[in-house]
């Protein structure tokens, strides 16, 4: 099942959760400045995505959450009904909702049995554990925990967050000036009064806790809200802060009994802050709340609000686009040393020290000083050119210096991909070069600097581009600078350093594999960054159009969009033409 909810499966889902988180947003904005938050846009959101996941119909998301609520509170609010033939009543309801809810999945199981889809109800009916195959029983009732789970707790999370931020209208404003927040302030609204109170746990033998003997079979609530109020953990722990560095928080318990749902429910929250905050800079209260008045679960049974709406931002047209501008290393095999500026560049030799595959398609050289030296220092963004003299052809080629500060001085890292019409350069490098070689440089240039200065550095990478942009975070995370990394790539096996990235586990680290149907929008991306962000982009030519474009329509300054281009990539405004040769 855990299967189900990797990070890879989860990230594939974000471009369909924020379509539809726009859509509804879209709706409730055509009705004013004002929405009930629960019943428009937080029951019908995790609802959605759920059907989606499971592959049912989409028009069931009401009837979800209407089970999800029964299966969850039904029995305690019927308890609390002191009239007796209302409290029969409901439940009964209770009863029929989760009978309908059992012929419902079972019905559908049964259709996906005899005609497999790409969704959660086929992988489970699929699934083996040690070899066997999940009982019809085990995958209904893993079904079952979709709906309530995947509705009822990851609503009122979100409703709750919301909350939060109403009572701290200051905590509010950092969000909406900077959304790229918006994870942690789910983070820490689930940490500060999150919709789980407490945990139940048997014991399986005799057990001395805090002085207190519990038998075998009895059942100890874990009070997980407590444990996430520990001062022991968390400094100041009564203050709700969306910028706290959070440890470990146990809103969604841990363990073997840990919610396997939860990367899920944390996308649906992020996307639901960013697409919310991108239009709207504030929201109030807007009439009288009303609480579910339950003790284990906490949450609304509404939360009327008013928005304000953000200004409109004028686009400003671009008097020169900073495509044109940025000084790049552009169209290297094919200009003079004087148009390089090499006929004023000191150029070296350097040793191949060793050489190491990092993909099937993608090499990475250590080159180090021929008789043990120091090699010519450089800042992140630097690269060099490196001469390659092949029968009677010169290749020229520039490569990024991954190392950034590593090894300053000492060592320089270049990673070199296997181009499919190599001209020469790296076929030369792949097939020629071994390790003990000497090849010739131009010493370190650097024309993509980062920025002194800035709220947040954002970093977009496509493919082989990922090159400089590692060396910029390493030495931004070095200097405790706020950065962020996007890496876009066509598939795993052939992106350099994604397992490297990876296996980090930094959670401002975001992979797009378009194999499996990740999506990186770029203009959303863009959207969402706070005043004062730079923006660094390298990779394929439409990417970086991509970047600057979505940059520029939202009048960011040219001094803060950096993209660095190798090679010559198609002008947009390359139209065909005729060529007639005469003698």
């Amino acid at each position: 099942m855990q299967q189900a909810f990797t990070p890879a499966r989860v990230a594939a889902m974000e471009p369909h959760t924020r379509d539809l988180t726009r859509k509804l947003i879209d709706d409730i904005m055509a009705g004013g400045a004002t929405c009930e938050f629960l019943h428009q846009f937080t029951l019908p959101l995790p609802s959605t995505v759920m059907s989606g996941l499971l592959g049912v119909d989409p028009s069931m998301t009401e009837t979800f959450a209407r089970w999800a609520g029964s299966m969850l509170l039904g029995p305690v609010t019927a308890h609390a009904i002191k009239d007796e033939a209302a409290r029969q009543k409901r439940y009964q309801e209770i009863v029929r909702d989760a009978k309908d809810m059992e012929a419902y999945l079972l019905e559908r199981l049964e259709e996906h049995r005899k005609s497999p889809q790409q969704d959660l109800m086929t992988y489970l009916l699929q699934a083996a554990e040690g070899g066997d195959r999940l009982t019809e029983r085990e995958v209904l009732t893993l079904c079952k925990l979709c709906v309530i789970a995947g509705n009822d707790l990851t609503t009122q999370a979100i409703t709750l967050t919301l909350n939060c931020l109403l009572d701290h209208p200051e905590q509010m404003r950092l969000l909406a000036d900077d959304l790229s927040l918006a994870a942690n302030a789910f983070e820490e609204g689930l940490r500060f009064n999150g919709p789980v109170v407490g945990l139940p746990r048997k014991a399986i033998r005799d057990v001395e806790m805090g002085g207190v003997k519990v038998p075998a079979g009895c059942v100890v609530e874990a009070l997980v809200s407590s444990a996430n109020h520990d001062e022991t953990v968390f400094e100041h722990p009564e203050v709700f802060d969306i910028r706290r560095k959070l440890p470990r928080i146990l809103s969604f318990s841990s363990g073997n009994h840990q919610c396997i749902g939860q990367p899920l429910a944390r996308l649906e929250a992020r996307v639901a802050f960013e697409e919310w905050f991108a239009r709207v800079s504030s929201f109030e209260r807007n009439g009288q709340p009303e609480l579910t008045g339950q003790v284990h679960l906490r949450g609304f049974n509404k939360l009327p609000v008013r928005f304000q709406l953000r200004p409109a931002k004028v686009a400003k047209p671009p008097q020169d686009s900073v495509v044109k501008q940025t000084a790049t290393a552009e169209k290297i095999a094919a200009m003079s040393d004087q148009q390089l500026g090499l006929d004023k560049r000191q150029t070296m030799t350097v040793r191949v020290a060793w050489i190491l595959n990092v993909t099937t398609t993608t090499k990475m050289f250590v080159l180090t000083h021929p008789s043990g030296g120091l090699l010519p220092r450089f800042t992140p963004g630097s690269h060099i050119i490196i001469h390659m003299r092949d029968g009677s052809k010169v290749h020229r080629n520039a490569y990024s210096l991954i190392n950034g500060a590593y090894g300053d001085g000492l060592v320089y890292f270049i990673a070199v991909q296997l181009a499919p019409n190599s001209r020469g350069g790296s076929k030369y490098m792949h097939e020629k070069v071994k390790a003990g070689d000497e090849l010739t440089i131009s010493v370190p240039a650097n024309y993509f600097p980062a920025a002194e200065h800035a709220i947040k550095h954002l970093l977009i990478a496509g493919g082989i581009g990922i090159t400089p942009l590692l060396a910029h975070r390493g030495h931004l995370k070095h200097q405790d600078q706020r950065v962020e990394l996007h890496y876009a790539f066509r598939k795993a096996e052939t992106a350099a350093f994604a397992p490297f990235l990876t296996f980090q586990g930094d959670p401002n680290v975001h992979l797009y594999d378009d194999s499996l149907g990740q999506k990186l929008d770029v203009p959303a991306l863009i959207r969402r960054q706070p005043e004062g962000t730079h923006v660094y982009s390298c990779g394929p030519a439409g990417l970086m159009d991509a970047v600057v474009e979505a940059a520029e329509a939202l009048g960011w300054p040219a001094e803060t969009i950096h993209v660095e281009r190798f090679g010559a990539g198609p002008s947009k405004d390359d139209a065909p033409f005729e060529a007639v040769c005469k003698r």
